[in-house]
């Protein structure tokens, strides 16, 4: 598939317009203001003063995007990029920020960033115009450079999605007069002859049927980081006036968070009593003396053995609470020895936000804090959730029969 846009032969004045449309989308309902808490940890956690936007276009959500970062408290430079310059649009989103914003003037290839642009990478509405090959290149290039980066989409290979899309064309032709910098060549291509509207339309769909899921996007980072030395958040969060929920990946180095290697499914099915597919847990995260965090995705997985009748009961989210309570225990006890069984020796405070997990879209986040230990008993508070909801939560002890 192919977007009109994409292609080396096509117009700028055509690829300006469409870049000018899409900028103006974003500048009216803003959605990307959803990711602004995530994309403000990130920074903080790099520790990074300046973002490199790569496939800026025409500047994309950054007019409002940036000012919302710096009320969070992310006092950040951003300098937009691109392969084919829309030196109108981002002079005049430059001027709209003094001081905080900057492009350069040179094409910029996403595939191939100088060496000389350092800072946290951003492709907003861009990524999925990357073939899976060229997209892991980018991810392993960030990795490469030890730079952070973020990709967020708004577009969703789905029926809601293709939906949303075909808004495109009645939109284009009441924005038309509305653009500024206002451009005769935009406006007469709109409603003289007619094109933009139709190329509007055709490159939104294709958008949607090209975007990434959110197993896809992990698909990738572990090409494209088969050491694990990156922290991967990846998901869906809602956003405001939209039935289309933003799709985000967040990469930073591991050292950035002071965190430890991830331990993968093989690893922890050595630290729990479980083995095969009754082992949950994907990934850890995290882990230090007082708390771990995992990720898992086989809420979704059909053979899953907790599932009944085809429906996985968000209160199964207890076990995926005690498999990481107990993987907890023994990193922390620093024993190699395998458990024999483990035991749920109480539940409190139990709180279920929704009634099936199989639902949810996008990994899960498992965490737990231990609260009190004795020997080979813990007793933590616990949560499962998906992006910023938490799903289910409450307090457990757990106790652990080693051999």
């Amino acid at each position: 598939m192919f977007e009109i846009g994409d292609l080396p032969g096509c117009p700028a004045i055509i690829r300006d317009a469409f870049t000018d449309y899409l900028r103006y989308a974003q500048d009216t309902f803003r959605p990307y203001l959803a990711i602004v808490t995530l994309l403000h940890r990130a920074l903080e956690r790099t520790g990074a003063t300046r973002i490199v936007d790569l496939c800026s276009g025409g500047a994309g959500p950054w007019p409002h995007l940036l000012p919302a970062l710096s009320d969070a408290g992310s006092h950040i430079r951003v300098s937009m990029t691109d392969k084919f310059i829309n030196r109108a649009a981002l002079t005049h989103a430059c001027a709209q920020l003094p001081g905080r914003g900057d492009f350069v003037p040179e094409p910029v290839d996403a595939m191939a960033v100088p060496e000389s642009l350092h800072g946290f990478r951003t492709l907003f509405s861009a990524f999925h115009h990357f073939p899976p090959n060229a997209a892991r290149d980018i991810l392993a290039d960030a990795v490469r450079r030890g730079q952070g980066i973020g990709i967020f989409e708004i577009t969703q290979r789905s029926r809601r999605g293709i939906l949303r899309a075909s808004a495109i064309f009645p939109l284009v032709l009441l924005w038309a007069p509305r653009l500024r910098p206002f451009r005769w060549s935009r406006f007469l291509l709109t409603w003289l002859v007619p094109l933009m509207p139709v190329i509007a339309l055709f490159d939104s769909l294709v958008s949607c049927l090209r975007t990434y899921t959110p197993d896809e996007l992990r698909a990738l980072t572990t090409q494209a980081d088969p050491e694990g030395i990156y922290v991967w958040e990846i998901g869906e969060v809602p956003a405001e006036k939209s039935t289309v929920p933003i799709t985000y990946l967040l990469g930073y180095p591991l050292s950035a968070a002071g965190r430890r290697p991830h331990l993968r499914h093989a690893d922890i099915c050595t630290l729990l009593p479980h083995t095969g597919n009754m082992c949950l847990l994907e990934t850890v995260q995290d882990w230090n003396d007082e708390e771990i965090t995992c990720l898992v995705n086989s809420h979704r997985d059909p053979d899953n053995p907790l599932r009944r009748r085809g429906i996985l009961p968000a209160v199964c989210g207890v076990e995926y609470a005690a498999q990481a309570m107990g993987v907890h225990g023994r990193l922390v006890a620093r024993s190699k020895s395998k458990p024999s069984a483990g035991y749920l020796v109480s539940l409190r405070d139990l709180s279920l936000k929704v009634d099936r997990l199989d639902q949810i879209e996008g990994a899960l986040t498992v965490r737990a804090r231990r609260l009190a230990h004795s020997g080979d008993s813990v007793m933590c508070e616990f949560s499962v959730g998906a992006g910023d909801q938490v799903l289910v939560s409450g307090r457990a002890t757990l106790l652990l029969e080693v051999r």
